[in-house]
C-alpha cells in the first residue's frame, strides 16, 4: 500500500506497559508502512504520541470516528510507540513536591524539640 494510508490491525500491536492511566506503550510488530493509529480514548489535543522516543507531529494528531485519538504516522519494524496524556507529568511533579513539603513539615516540627532544648542555660 506504498503511499496510502492503512489502519493497523490489533495483531500487530502488542501491549508493553501501562504507567498509570494515561499512558499507554506497545510495540509494533511488521513491516514499515504508513498508517492511521487509533487510540480507543477520548478525543483531546493534550494527548501525546511518541515512536521510538520521538515525538510525532501534533499536526498528524486527527478526531477518529467523531470521538477517539488519531495519529498518521510512519511506523518502521519493531517501533515503540507510547501515548502519554500530557496533563499527568506535572501532575506527578505536585504530588512529589506535596510529599516532600509535609516531610519537610514533619522535620521541622520534630527538630527545634530535639535540638534545641528549652530552659537550660
Amino acid at each position: 500500500m506504498e503511499g496510502e494510508t492503512a489502519r493497523i490491525a490489533a495483531s500487530s500491536i502488542e501491549p508493553t506497559g501501562v504507567g498509570g492511566p494515561a499512558e499507554l506503550s506497545a510495540a509494533y510488530v511488521g513491516p514499515a508502512r504508513k498508517a492511521l493509529l487509533r487510540l480507543d480514548e477520548k478525543f483531546d489535543p493534550r494527548w501525546r504520541l511518541t515512536i521510538d522516543g520521538l515525538p510525532a507531529d501534533e499536526a498528524d494528531h486527527v478526531e477518529v470516528d467523531g470521538h477517539f485519538n488519531g495519529w498518521f504516522i510512519d511506523l518502521k519494524p519493531s517501533s515503540e510507540l507510547r501515548a502519554a496524556f500530557a496533563l499527568q507529568t506535572p501532575y506527578r511533579w505536585i504530588q512529589i513536591a506535596n510529599l516532600a513539603s509535609l516531610i519537610a513539615a514533619a522535620v521541622a516540627d520534630w527538630w527545634p524539640t530535639r535540638l534545641l532544648p528549652v530552659g537550660r542555660d
